[in-house]
């Protein structure tokens, strides 16, 4: 797990014990944190949140990408990491995956992953939250990222993590949506303009990366070549937008 801090001039650190050399600049400024994909791993989203409570940081604005925008909204609701930590620290996969030989086009249906939300997630619209949200999603037509920042919030989050194969593209007003990851699974360098136009100039972008190392995926056989290939092209775009946002 890897933290990025970016600020103007842009310079980059690893880990999270950097962060305490500027904890106290980072308090007297607004901070953009941005959550990224990474499926099952984007549960350490909820330690780095842990780590910048206990520092006293505390973000004016979340943009979370698939698993992290489940496990953002979810905090940009009310704030409160107790309760986000209950709902997933011995969550099984199970619980959000409803794997089904009927659903056209992926290995599971969204049902379990949806009725999750609406149990848990109080907060009908990016209006209602606490801390400011964006949910960013692809669309599959355009084969570009989309930014959700207004309107209905549910179908943002599922469209945000409907990942190919395994759920089924979200259809909303004309548009097939799919994993946000595909497009910008690091949505950092996006970052500094949606924090200009939505809570102000001047922010410092914190950015929680979970892309894994390649080295864990096996390559002889089908499943573990498609899915290497997949981490492969996350990390690359990962390392793009990370590139990008710290002028490395």
């Amino acid at each position: 797990m890897k933290i990025w801090k970016f600020l103007t001039p842009l310079f980059f650190i690893t880990f999270l014990n950097p962060i305490h050399n500027f904890a106290e600049e980072a308090m007297n400024k607004k901070i953009i944190l941005v959550l990224g994909s990474g499926g099952s791993r984007g549960l350490a989203h909820v330690g780095v949140i842990e780590e910048l409570e206990n520092l006293g940081i505390v973000p004016s604005l979340i943009v979370g990408c698939s698993s992290g925008a489940i496990i953002g909204v979810l905090y940009a609701e009310n704030q409160d990491l107790n309760k986000v930590k209950e709902l997933f620290i011995n969550m099984k996969r199970d619980e959000l995956v409803d794997f089904s030989l009927f659903e056209k086009g992926a290995m599971s249906t969204r049902k379990k992953m949806e009725d999750f939300l609406v149990k848990n997630l109080t907060a009908t619209a990016f209006s209602d939250l606490k801390i400011p949200f964006v949910s960013v999603a692809t669309d599959l037509n355009k084969g570009e990222p989309v930014y959700f920042q207004k309107g209905e919030l549910l179908p943002t989050i599922l469209a945000s993590a409907a990942l190919p194969g395994l759920f089924p593209p979200y259809h909303m007003e004309d548009q097939v949506y799919v994993d946000g990851g595909i497009t910008d699974p690091l949505p950092a360098n996006i970052a500094h303009t949606l924090g200009d136009e939505m809570i102000g100039e001047g922010a410092i972008v914190i950015a929680s990366d979970v892309t894994p190392f390649l080295d864990g995926f096996s390559t002889d056989n089908l499943p573990g070549i498609v899915r290497k290939s997949m981490e492969v092209v996350y990390q690359r775009l990962t390392y793009l937008s990370r590139d990008k946002a710290s002028g490395i």
